[in-house]
Formats: C-alpha cells, structure tokens, sequence
C-alpha cells in the first residue's frame, strides 16, 4: 500500500487548486457590481414609485368621481382641482419611475411602464373641463387595473387598492 503522492498526483492536485481558484475568482468578478442590499433598496425605491402611482390613481378616482357627484359647483371643483393635484402626483411618480429604469436592463419592466405611459397618455379631458371640449371625462379609475397587472412581479401585493376600479378581482 503506497501513501505517499506521486509527482502525477501532485501536479493533478495543483491543476484542480489552480481551477478552483480561478472560478472563485471569476465568481467575485461578475458579483462586484451586484450587492444584495442596493438590489434592495433599488427594488424598494421601485415599489414606492408603484404604490405612489397606485395609491394617486385611487385618490384621482375618488376626487373625480365626489367632482361629478357633488351638489353645488364649489364643492365639484374642489374635487376636481383634489383629481388633478392626484394625477400630477401619477405623473411625477411615473417620471421618477423612468427614471430609475432607464439605465437598467429590466426589458419587461420597460415596456410594463411604456404601455401604462400610452394609456396614461391617452386619458381624454382634464379633470375640471366641464364642457368636455377635448372628449368624454378622464376616467383615472379605469387605469387602476393597466397599473396594477403589470407591475404585480415588482409588488407582492395583488389586491386592487380600494378597489377603485369597480371590479370584483384585479
């Protein structure tokens, strides 16, 4: 029974160390730029543009719908000046958002905030435009269900908030 290494077995010993080495090393290269706790915060800095975005459409909802239900014209464009502050407050989110994506490779996440972008875009007629010159009322309400489907990967959440939306389930 012969124990000790041959030259062989040493070499053999040292090209493995050698591989080992150079994987651990590869390992530590490629993981730099990716430390758990920014991945976090990032991930977090995304949900709180979502649920700003989220929590400004509810809100818009509510103002127009109280503006178009209101008794007398004080109390109408009240809420509809409470429904334009909330859908400025979905645009600034939804610029912030942007910008956090833009110089990331989230592909998916992109074309998400893009399509809620165009259909946000398309809304018809500012909130407190009672001749309706520019089309039917904006309706922020129907964009709750464009803004919570898509993002629902980025929130663990996946209740419609308030169910603004009028739907049974989103």
């Amino acid at each position: 029974m012969n124990l000790k290494p041959t030259m062989g077995d040493v070499v053999g010993m040292a090209i493995v160390a050698v591989l080992l080495l150079v994987v651990v090393l590869a390992a530590l290269h490629f993981q730099q730029g990716r430390d758990p706790a920014a991945q976090r915060a990032f991930k977090e800095q995304r949900l709180a543009s979502v649920d700003r975005m989220q929590l400004a459409l509810t809100s818009a909802s509510e103002a127009e719908k109280s503006a178009v239900l209101s008794i007398t014209d004080e109390e109408s464009r009240k809420f509809a000046n409470e429904s334009t502050a909330a859908t400025a407050e979905v645009e600034r989110a939804r610029q912030e958002l942007s910008g956090l994506l833009a110089p990331t490779s989230y592909e998916s996440e992109k074309d998400l905030l893009a399509q809620f972008t165009a259909a946000f875009a398309a809304k018809p007629a500012p909130p407190g435009d009672t001749h309706h010159r520019y089309g039917p009322p904006f309706r922020p309400w129907s964009l709750v269900p464009i803004l919570q489907s898509p993002f629902s990967f980025i929130s663990a959440r996946s209740s419609c908030p308030g169910r603004a939306c009028g739907r049974s389930a989103c």
